[in-house]
């Protein structure tokens, strides 16, 4: 995993990416314009870009460690149309209450 100080860095360049790109590639409506390989600060923006998918990465192999501790819970979704919710009876209501708390 990612150390506090690779994490830094990672920010740090991904800011400055940002910063060197937007402050040139506005165009006259100030919408922002695509990176193209001749722009300056280009490489800077592919290494954020990489780092940015190897912190993406890095969490996901994280949340991955907790698979056996939230192995045990269950989640239950239940559709049912909003008409037939406000339009049926309340004992209807009720029981469908009952099965999204539950």
């Amino acid at each position: 995993m990612l150390s506090l100080t690779e994490t830094k860095i990672v920010i740090i360049t991904t800011k400055e990416a940002f910063e060197l790109w937007y402050s040139e590639h506005l165009n006259d409506d100030r919408k922002p314009q695509l990176w193209n390989k001749n722009d300056k600060g280009y490489n800077i923006h592919l290494v954020a870009t990489a780092f940015e998918w190897v912190m993406a990465l890095d969490l996901l192999a994280f949340l991955m460690t907790f698979s056996q501790e939230l192995h045990i819970i269950q989640l239950q979704v239940v559709l049912s149309r909003l008409t037939e919710f406000t339009t049926g009876s309340q004992d209807y209501q009720r029981s469908l209450l009952k099965q999204i708390i539950l």
